[in-house]
C-alpha cells in the first residue's frame, strides 16, 4: 500500500473523527426532557393565571435518608400548580399530596426508575429493572412500606387488604414480613388419610375444625 493511499485513509478518518466530536455534544440539545420543558413553557405562557416557566435543565430530588434520587420533576413540572389541574400529562397537577414531595420524592410511592430522564426508562419498562411504576389502583400498597399501624389514614384498600389477610390466616402458609405466623394444621400426607370430598369441605370450613392433627 502506497504512502499516498495511506494519507487519504488518514484524512478521511480524521474528518470522520472531527464530525463525531462536533455532533456528540449536540445530542444533549435533543434530549426528550428538553422537549417536555419547552412544551411546558409554551403551555403556561398561554394560561390566564400566571405560572412560572421552567428553567431548562435536569431537576432532581435527593433523599439522603432513603438513598434515592428522583428526576421525575424534570418533566412533571406542574405537580404543585393548581392552574394545571386539567392539563395533560406530564404537566397535570398531582392530586392532594399527603407527604412533602421535596422530602420524600416520587419513587418511594410510585416506584419506577427515579434517576432516568427518558420516559420508557423512568417508568421502569426496561430490562433488568424489577420495580416498574405502579398502576394507580395499586398505589396504596406503597403506604405499607412505612405505615405499620392497623388503620392507615386515607388508605382504605390497604386497610381492607390487611384485614382480609388476617381474617383468612394467609400467614399460616405464606411468609409475610411484619406478621407473626399463626398455628395451622400440617398437611403432610393428608391425601392418603381422607377422601377428596372431605378435603374440599375441610379446606372451605377450616375455621370450624378443632385444633388437632389429622391421624
Amino acid at each position: 500500500m502506497g504512502i499516498h493511499r495511506l494519507r487519504k485513509y488518514f484524512a478521511v478518518a480524521s474528518i470522520l473523527f472531527m464530525v463525531v466530536l462536533a455532533v456528540s455534544p449536540l445530542k444533549d440539545f435533543f434530549r426528550e426532557w428538553r422537549f417536555y420543558q419547552y412544551r411546558f413553557n409554551n403551555l403556561v405562557a398561554d394560561l390566564p393565571k400566571k405560572v412560572k416557566p421552567a428553567e431548562i435543565g435536569i431537576k432532581q430530588i435527593w433523599n439522603r435518608k432513603l438513598d434515592r434520587v428522583d428526576r421525575c420533576i424534570t418533566c412533571h413540572l406542574g405537580i404543585k400548580e393548581e392552574a394545571l389541574k386539567g392539563a395533560e400529562q406530564p404537566y397535570r397537577t398531582h392530586p392532594h399530596i399527603y407527604h412533602d414531595i421535596e422530602e420524600f420524592g416520587c419513587t418511594i410511592c410510585h416506584e419506577g426508575q427515579g434517576a432516568a430522564t427518558e420516559f420508557k426508562e423512568s417508568i421502569g419498562k426496561v430490562k433488568f429493572w424489577d420495580k416498574p411504576i405502579l398502576p394507580a389502583e395499586y398505589m396504596e400498597a406503597s403506604c405499607a412500606k412505612c405505615h405499620r399501624e392497623r388503620n392507615v389514614p386515607r388508605a382504605p384498600a390497604l386497610n381492607l387488604g390487611r384485614k382480609l389477610l388476617e381474617e383468612s390466616n394467609c400467614i399460616g402458609c405464606h411468609k409475610i414480613g411484619g406478621y407473626e405466623k399463626r398455628w395451622v394444621p400440617r398437611l403432610d400426607g393428608i391425601g392418603s388419610k381422607v377422601n377428596r370430598q372431605w378435603l374440599v369441605s375441610w379446606s372451605q370450613f377450616i375455621h370450624v375444625v378443632p385444633r388437632r392433627r389429622c391421624s
